[in-house]
């Protein structure tokens, strides 16, 4: 993928899973979406050792459930997406021999295709500012 300032990235990774597979009863709450993205957050940092980036999921409120008790009613898209993307030269560090970036987003069908709103928002990556340098 080339990114809108010309950088190229590959995809290294891709992890996909419902992101309301553990919801056995009731509907999901904005509480609940914000644990849920915190949690992946947590993940994807302690898996991949990098700080992950989000893309913020558009949250959509479910109507017809007044006074719901458990939260408010709101739904994220159904597929939680994790992966890794790699550049084969350095983000800042002169020392470093590339960069690296997890990235956390949501959408409503499982991946492949990524969703074309998740394709724009990675081309406007700011590279230099959200990726880690690494050594082979």
């Amino acid at each position: 993928m080339v990114l809108e300032k010309g950088r190229v990235i590959h995809l290294r990774s891709l992890e996909q899973w419902g992101t309301y597979s553990g919801l056995l009863e009731g509907i999901p709450t904005r509480e609940m979406n914000h644990r849920h993205i915190k949690r992946t957050m947590d993940a994807a940092r302690e898996k991949y050792r990098f700080e992950p980036f989000l893309i913020p999921p558009v949250e959509t409120l479910i109507d017809g459930f007044p006074g719901y008790r458990f939260g408010t009613p709101a739904q994220i898209p159904s597929i939680t997406c994790v992966a890794t993307f790699d550049c084969f030269s350095i983000a800042r560090d002169e020392s470093m021999d590339a960069s690296t970036l997890p990235v956390v987003w949501f959408q409503s069908d499982l991946a492949f295709p990524i969703a074309d709103n998740i394709l724009a928002s990675l081309r406007l990556l700011k590279w230099e500012e959200v990726a880690s340098d690494f050594q082979y």
